[in-house]
């Protein structure tokens, strides 16, 4: 059980918001040369190297952040392709533009699934970070925060010294952050993307069937061989940029068990039956254009089972709470396949706990 609170605390701090993600949006990519080309646009955080571009036709193109000077979505999103000086890579990062202005420009990246700022100004960019100190004294040990941002800030706005006395309260918060460069640009702003802009979420479905094989039946308990399932049902992902998604399931499973009588002082062997519908959650680690490596979690189900030892059946809720990895190949325009480790908690049962399956993805545009 301990292990199983661990599992999920750590699935939790996974659950952050997408920033910079584009994927399968219409829009316009301009090139350093002046070219533009008009398409459908997929931009993958964990695929950084890569801008794909499928034309009016179909036709798919693929180009480097180098080669790139600005994104332009028609959903009104705009995105500089840039290189941060002092960054270990030399190539070119791809950042959201909150604010541009010939004054200070606000842009903002997705890294580690954390929102990191950075500022322009003379056409050099700076990033914001506010790094983490260990400070140790006679009382113990505690953390402190460097709050080198300001520092940057207050350096980069030294001319308006009615905005810098303020810098020292300014924390590093994206409204917080756009109020003071618009304080500072004065009206001299050529976009503005607004932090409350509601964008038309665009949820997609997508329907799976799949194979179990099954190493454990609950906490633990070990399944004979053959043991397994088949289950079907729908996935939902709440927008086509998001890494949540949640798996509406009904299924069918064989479980051939054992366990100790006390009674006759000896272990006997039995078999149980359900048909049930359960809840799973998925969170996607990695999400690039031709694959996906994922963590999940089977949360419950609600079972009508039939035991044969003792005879008896009914119905049940079962809280699984069991964890596992999966990784998804996408094959083609709609159809995926993919591979799961389950109950990876019970190391011992792997790999006699794993899932194959089929998945089809119901929304209009591709992967």
């Amino acid at each position: 059980m301990r292990r199983t609170i661990l599992f999920t605390c750590i699935m939790l701090c996974c659950i952050t918001s997408i920033i910079a993600q584009i994927q399968s949006e219409n829009g316009k990519v301009v090139f350093r040369t002046g070219q533009v080309l008009i398409g459908k646009i997929n931009y993958f955080l964990d695929q950084p190297s890569d801008i794909i571009i499928y034309d009016s036709n179909g036709v798919k193109s693929v180009f480097t952040p180098n080669q790139v000077r600005q994104i332009i979505l028609d959903n009104g999103k705009k995105f500089l392709s840039k290189t941060l000086i002092g960054h270990q890579d030399s190539s070119a990062l791809i950042f959201q533009i909150l604010i541009e202005s010939p004054k200070i420009s606000l842009f903002v990246r997705d890294e580690n699934d954390n929102k990191q700022f950075y500022v322009l100004k003379d056409n050099v960019i700076y990033d914001l970070v506010n790094n983490e100190q260990i400070i140790k004294t006679n009382d113990g040990t505690y953390k402190s925060y460097d709050k080198k941002y300001i520092g940057t800030l207050k350096s980069l706005m030294s001319d308006q010294t009615e905005i810098v006395k303020r810098l020292d309260k300014i924390r590093l918060y994206e409204d917080e952050l756009v109020e003071v460069i618009t304080a500072y640009d004065r009206g001299n702003i050529t976009y503005f993307w607004q932090l409350n802009n509601k964008l038309t979420r665009e949820p997609y479905w997508a329907v799976f069937g799949q194979f179990i094989g099954y190493g454990s039946y609950e906490a633990g308990q070990k399944c004979l061989f053959p043991s397994y399932g088949f289950i079907t049902g729908f996935q939902y992902y709440f927008s086509r940029t998001s890494r949540h998604s949640l798996k509406f399931t009904i299924g069918y499973s064989d479980y051939n068990l054992t366990d100790y009588n006390s009674l006759i002082g000896q272990n006997y062997s039995y078999n149980e039956k359900d048909i049930s519908i359960g809840c799973r959650y998925q969170y996607d680690i990695v999400r690039a254009n031709k694959y996906s490596v994922y963590i999940m979690m089977h949360i419950t189900d609600v079972s009508y089972y039939i035991d044969t030892n003792p005879k008896e059946n009914g119905f049940t809720v079962w809280p699984r709470l069991s964890p596992g990895f999966g990784f998804e190949a996408k094959l083609f325009k709609h159809v995926a396949l993919y591979a799961e480790l389950n109950n990876i908690l019970y190391l011992s049962y792997i790999p006699k706990s794993f899932s194959v399956g089929l998945k089809y993805d119901l929304c209009k545009t591709n992967w």
